[in-house]
């Protein structure tokens, strides 16, 4: 039987247990800890303050937040009476912090989602914000609603806020053929939140895209369907900008009613007979590529080359050659085959059959707005350009 003395002994021993782990707090099935994250404005490192990461997103205090952004365009300065958080935008900050970083070692109390109420420039927004010790952290990444768009460096554990220029700038942006449709719907949104950025978009060809900035085409961002013709321009891009952002899959479509009645990736050799079938030219367009490996590790690509084929310079013209009718099969991404009604997939290549399709984006080292094109890339990754992108059958690059 317990003694008095040893009853107390145990609660002591689970209080001072509880006592000595203050870095983790779970509370409404949230995991609290301090931030172990870097942090960037800009492409300058800056002191991290007092940030927590919260379900896997860091949360500073707004003010802390205000600091950081003032001598950026997304400067604004904050307000707190009754219960109301109060955002002013394209002000300056009276900063009243103290010089050097702050950073929490532990906490007292984690009180959960803030009842706060949030406004910018007198319009409520839906901030996710949190209680710790009574103050309010904010999520860094809804900064974007002010100009500030973040992204994350897993390789360096480093947060990055960018913000965008204040005076009007142009960009080209060159990018794979399979992207044209998204990025256009992208580039809207982006457009709207960036009056000051104007994107301009030129689509091909991965290979010819390489071709043409090596001859001196200008532009500040090339986009790939593959790695290999980002590494050939190993030398002309901003290499630490340099992300993987986007999978697709390689199918085989046919025209709308499938008029040759071909069923599988061996089955187009079999019954395409002396009609064309639609594949990219290898060197210059990824899907072409990725189709031969698909053959080549069926063992049937010669029999592949012995068709009579279209060989184009861009995914878009193989899509085109079969909704038209003039190719009774073609070579495309699934991503490609969804914006054409009037094609059908037959078959999806499998994984292991070629190598895998990712689209990697970097900014130019020729860029004169490096700036700016460093804001759209970091934008490809908010949570809005991400859901066209999904919303198009894309796969988002961890």
């Amino acid at each position: 039987m317990y003694t008095k003395k040893r009853v107390l002994a145990f609660l002591l021993a689970v209080c001072l247990f509880i006592a000595m782990i203050p870095t983790v707090v779970l509370a409404a099935n949230e995991t609290v800890v301090v931030s172990s994250q870097k942090l960037t404005v800009n492409g300058e490192a800056v002191d991290v303050f007092a940030s927590y990461n919260i379900n896997n997103e860091n949360y500073l205090k707004i003010r802390d937040i205000a600091y950081l952004l003032q001598d950026t365009p997304a400067r604004f300065s904050v307000g707190y009476a009754n219960g109301a958080v109060t955002i002013k935008t394209n002000t300056a900050y009276a900063s009243t912090r103290e010089a050097g970083p702050i950073k929490p070692v532990a906490y007292k109390s984690f009180d959960g989602v803030s009842n706060d109420q949030v406004t910018i420039d007198g319009s409520a927004v839906p901030f996710t914000v949190y209680k710790i010790d009574g103050a309010n952290y904010f999520r860094l990444r809804d900064f974007a609603a002010i100009g500030a768009v973040t992204s994350y460096d897993a390789a360096t554990n480093t947060a990055r806020l960018t913000t965008a220029p204040t005076e009007p700038v142009t960009l080209l942006v060159h990018a794979a053929a399979s992207l044209k449709t998204t990025f256009e719907s992208v580039i809207a949104d982006f457009s709207a939140k960036y009056p000051n950025i104007k994107v301009e978009l030129n689509t091909g060809g991965s290979g010819a895209l390489v071709t043409q900035i090596q001859e001196g085409a200008g532009g500040d961002l090339f986009f790939s369907a593959d790695q290999a013709n980002m590494d050939k321009l190993a030398a002309d891009i901003v290499t630490d900008t340099r992300a993987d952002l986007l999978k697709n899959s390689l199918v085989l479509i046919v025209p709308s009613g499938n008029p040759k009645g071909i069923t599988s990736f061996e089955d187009a050799l079999d019954k395409a007979g002396s009609d064309v079938v639609a594949i990219g030219e290898a060197k210059t367009v990824p899907a072409g590529d990725r189709a031969r490996e698909v053959y080549t590790s069926l063992g049937l690509l010669e029999k592949l080359e012995a068709l009579t084929l279209t060989l184009d310079d861009s995914v878009t013209k193989v899509l085109n050659h079969v909704a038209s009718g003039d190719a009774v099969a073609g070579f495309v991404y699934s991503t490609d085959a969804a914006s054409e009604s009037k094609v059908t997939v037959i078959a999806a290549a499998p994984a292991d059959s070629h190598a895998p399709i990712i689209y990697p984006g970097a900014v130019l080292k020729e860029s004169k707005n490096q700036d700016a094109a460093k804001v759209f890339l970091a934008y490809l990754s908010s949570e809005s350009a991400r859901e066209r992108f999904t919303a198009a059958g894309f796969v988002i690059a961890e």
